[in-house]
């Protein structure tokens, strides 16, 4: 009898199947965690008078600092009938994972009566690397994953997985490869930013399968808006009422991440929330919240930072993995103070060879060059071509890997020297006969220079091209742990064309560095390429913007990369205004010290030339 009442095998593939279009109808399979619907009422209402008691413990400092990142419409929402979808960028980590508990627990109680449920949250994992594809192993975003998933059940949030690992390839990676193998040193997490995260991701969640009208991260940057009407109810059936929206600077200076957002166009921000704009990482969101609040959910504070390039790793040495997909390019270490007046021209021919002539030499730098002379020879497109076209070999200083493994300010590993020698410049014009110039210590004048040009140029609001007709005073960032220095950015002088001799006037005037000679003839003589295109077409730079911006610095600017993002900022605001990358930059301040000792002497040759003159 018990054989008769089993269900047959047919039946039992039915159920299966019925089953599993249940399960897809309510998107019950791309889900890791436990929704709502799924509890008792017990467990849901359990859940979130815990959550409202442990939110109502927070200083109302920290409780006004995030409800002021939340916009109107959905702060309204919040308050009405009106069903509204917000994404948010989980990825695991400890500032994703604040800025969902946030968010949530800052609308619930901003809500009249049960109203806030009409608000739903939806936790987003994206996946932009296969590490798994190169090491064949377990990769960190299968960590990632897991943390992930612990971390949207804890908040009660559905998880949906995207896979941008292909938009990421021909949008970023490709791209960086490309500026690598020029000789720059470009910055991917600037591109990675506008393109995918706000530009891709921002599309995804905005489709239908997710429905949001909002993407939070945990990004440490402010965005600032403006309305025209202050009545909050009046603006909650739409955001016409927002007249502008601007990018700002966090307040944990320590922490600000707008150098990497400072691409990201003003019409893609407008659908973004930063919970963590007022809040200190250190103080408010790792000791007092993450920790001490809610107890270090799923050992959330035990993972590693997310800071850095997400291809590299971070076990993974950089040089060993651009190689990987750029050809080496060996080159010589050259000493900056082959800078003389018989030898500076030679540079820009790129020639370096032997050479018995020399006005000055020390024992630690022949004794250095006696080593590599003798392999010089032998190495294809750096051989001598005669005394009088040579750069003097004592100042050949060691022979560098590759030329696309250094970068300005980085210390240079040259063997068997007495004292740590720095990158200052680099000269890729062809492979084989490329040069890595060098200077004696961190502090040396070689390393500083006044001004330079950028190109790629993006501005936050397409009005602030507008003000640069003239020149304008604002702040600048060349590095992303570099402080925030003032500086003038205007129109440079036209790009010259060196077959004339006109021109090659005009480029004497404007004083480029020797040490970038080949960037700036390709920033000036050939198109240059472009950075990566956006795929919103409001982010796409205005038709107006400048192809090439000068900024001249207040004081001398330490190690200004070729390739490298500055970030513009306003005079006196932590307003963003936009960014470029750094195509050359003038001479350096040892360059400027070389040519002023130059013409002391020439003056004192002629004026002894006088003298000798009158007495004859």
């Amino acid at each position: 009898m018990r054989a008769l009442l089993r269900p047959s095998r047919r039946q039992c593939h039915h159920h299966q199947h019925m089953l599993f279009l249940y399960l897809r109808r309510n998107r019950r399979l791309q889900t890791s965690s436990v929704s709502f619907d799924e509890k008792t009422n017990r467990t849901f209402w359990e859940e979130k008078n815990h959550h409202r008691q442990l939110y109502a413990q927070l200083p109302e400092r920290i409780k006004r600092a995030v409800l002021a990142q939340i916009p109107r419409d959905l702060l309204a929402s919040s308050k009405t009938n009106k069903k509204t979808v917000v994404a948010v960028a989980l990825s695991g980590g400890v500032d994703s994972f604040v800025s969902a508990w946030l968010l949530k627990n800052a609308l619930q109680a901003a809500a009249v009566g049960e109203k806030g449920e009409n608000i739903k949250l939806k936790a987003i994992l994206m996946k932009n690397w296969d590490e798994r594809e190169e090491t064949n192993s377990e990769c960190l975003f299968d960590a990632d994953r897991r943390s992930a998933k612990k971390l949207a059940k804890y908040l009660s949030m559905d998880l949906y997985e995207v896979d941008f690992c292909r938009e990421y390839w021909q949008s970023v990676f490709s791209p960086f490869t490309e500026s690598v193998e020029r000789g720059e040193t470009p910055n991917p997490d600037v591109w990675c930013n506008r393109e995918i995260k706000f530009g891709k991701l921002l599309e995804y969640v905005k489709e239908e399968e997710i429905g949001a009208k909002y993407l939070v991260t945990g990004h440490y940057a402010e965005i600032w808006r403006e309305y025209g009407d202050d009545n909050i109810e009046q603006s909650s059936s739409s955001s016409s009422s927002l007249k502008r929206i601007e990018l700002r600077r966090s307040k944990d200076e320590t922490k600000d991440q707008t150098y990497f957002l400072a691409s990201v166009p003003s019409k893609a921000l407008e659908s973004v929330i930063f919970p963590l704009a007022k809040l200190r990482k250190a103080e408010d969101v790792i000791e007092l919240i993450a920790r001490d609040l809610l107890g270090n959910v799923a050992n959330v504070l035990d993972r590693k930072s997310s800071a850095g390039i997400c291809f590299v790793g971070k076990k993974r040495n950089f040089s060993d993995f651009v190689h990987e997909y750029v050809q080496r390019d060996p080159a010589w270490f050259v000493d900056v103070e082959c800078i003389t007046e018989e030898n500076s021209s030679l540079i820009e021919k790129n020639s370096i060879g032997c050479s018995s002539n020399s006005s000055r030499s020390s024992s630690s730098r022949s004794s250095s060059s006696s080593g590599i002379s003798s392999g010089g020879s032998e190495r294809g497109g750096l051989e001598g071509k005669g005394d009088s076209n040579t750069i003097d070999e004592k100042y050949i200083l060691g022979e560098c890997e590759s030329v696309h493994s250094v970068t300005a300010g980085q210390r240079a590993r040259i063997g068997g020297l007495p004292k740590p020698y720095f990158v200052v410049g680099k000269s890729t014009e062809e492979k084989g006969s490329s040069k890595v110039y060098v200077c004696e210590g961190g502090d040396h004048p070689a390393l500083l220079t006044n001004w330079c040009v950028i190109k790629d140029i993006r501005f936050v609001h397409e009005d602030d091209t507008d003000a640069l007709n003239s020149s304008q005073q604002v702040r600048v960032k060349t590095r992303y742990a570099s402080p925030l220095v003032p500086a003038t950015i205007g129109i440079p002088p036209p790009p010259s064309n060196a077959a004339s001799s006109s021109s090659r006037q005009q480029q004497q005037q404007q004083k480029v560095s020797l040490f970038c000679r080949s960037a700036y003839e390709k920033a000036t003589t050939t198109p240059s390429p472009s950075s990566p295109s956006t795929t919103a077409k409001s982010s796409s730079p205005s038709s107006s913007s400048p192809p090439l911006l000068q900024i001249t610095f207040a004081s001398p600017e330490k190690a200004v990369s070729i390739g490298q993002a500055v970030v513009m900022y306003h005079h006196s605001t932590s307003r963003v205004l936009g960014v470029g990358s750094v195509a050359y930059h003038g001479r350096t301040v040892f360059e400027e010290e070389k040519e002023e000792e130059q013409q002391r002497r020439q003056k004192r040759q002629s004026e002894k030339k006088n003298d000798d003159d009158k007495e004859s």
